[in-house]
């Protein structure tokens, strides 16, 4: 099974600004462990042990033609883009 893992690309709030991204987060490589609709999303850490990302409530998830993620949620956009070659 080919696992899909992602790096964070971009994180804007609702009106598509810029938040501030700890640099932790963009060094990091995650997984979507889930992202339905009406609940919380959760991105988890590759090789962390279970750690990652709680997001707030995933309103939208959709994915472009080059397998890049836009995932939705209540105060936050996320653009995850896929890591080559894993």
């Amino acid at each position: 099974m080919n696992r899909k893992i992602y790096t964070i690309k971009d994180r804007t709030d609702r009106e598509g600004v810029s938040k501030e991204t700890p640099s932790e987060w963009l060094e990091k490589q995650y997984e979507i462990a889930l992202a339905e609709i009406g609940r919380r999303g959760l991105l988890t850490w590759v090789n962390y042990n279970g750690y990652g990302l709680d997001t707030s409530t995933v309103e939208s998830v959709s994915e472009d033609n080059q397998g890049v993620v836009t995932i939705v949620t209540r105060n936050t956009i996320y653009i995850l883009e896929p890591v080559k070659g894993v």
